[in-house]
């Protein structure tokens, strides 16, 4: 019987034969915005790069979804999605550097964490300085995130990058626009 129809499987790039033992990079879906101040909605992130991965061209060689441009199919897994605790963002973290860990970087495999908002990049950080103690942090953003505390939590996307520092973990900050007086003091200081 000819078949009219076909069916995608939704992974990053609609890869057809995922296998998690020849992988070389794992995609961990992190769909989390519990600290977000502006507005929700990062949480939808991590399905719509999936999304709109299985349809880029350009990844796609063969054009049927069964080789990477540069990368072998098997070279690239996805995880389920990693659904973190709303107790507190404190133990979202923690959640996210167990995950991380124990899903991907004790394997010897490489993360590719899809968020979710900023806080979550602490548990990130944390899982991968398990392995690399020279870790260094590259971070593109238009703020700091250097608060201490901001809305009563220390573990809050403004804050991520401060609790970075202080793992002791170098990091680097591009495109930043905005600060204030707490952040200049503490800048001014480390």
């Amino acid at each position: 019987m000819k078949k009219f129809y076909e069916t995608w499987p939704f992974n990053f790039g609609a890869i057809h034969k995922q296998d998690f033992k020849r992988s070389k990079i794992v995609v961990a879906p992190v769909p989390y915005d519990a600290t977000a101040s502006f507005k929700g909605g990062m949480r939808e992130g991590p399905y719509a790069i999936i999304g709109n991965s299985r349809y880029v061209d350009e990844l796609l060689e063969d054009g049927k979804g069964e080789n990477l441009t540069g990368l072998k199919t098997t070279d690239i897994f996805t995880l389920d999605e990693i659904v973190l605790s709303r107790n507190s963002a404190k133990e979202a973290i923690d959640g996210v550097e167990q995950a991380i860990f124990e899903e991907i970087v004790k394997y010897n495999k490489i993360p590719l964490m899809l968020g979710g908002e900023h806080s979550i990049t602490l548990g990130a950080v944390k899982a991968l300085r398990k392995k690399y103690k020279d870790l260094s942090v590259l971070q593109f953003d238009a703020h700091t995130d250097l608060m201490n505390e901001y809305e009563g939590s220390k573990y809050s996307h403004a804050c991520v990058m401060r609790r970075i520092q202080e793992l002791g973990t170098k990091t680097v900050q591009l495109g930043i626009r905005n600060t204030n007086t707490e952040i200049d003091s503490y800048l001014k200081k480390n």
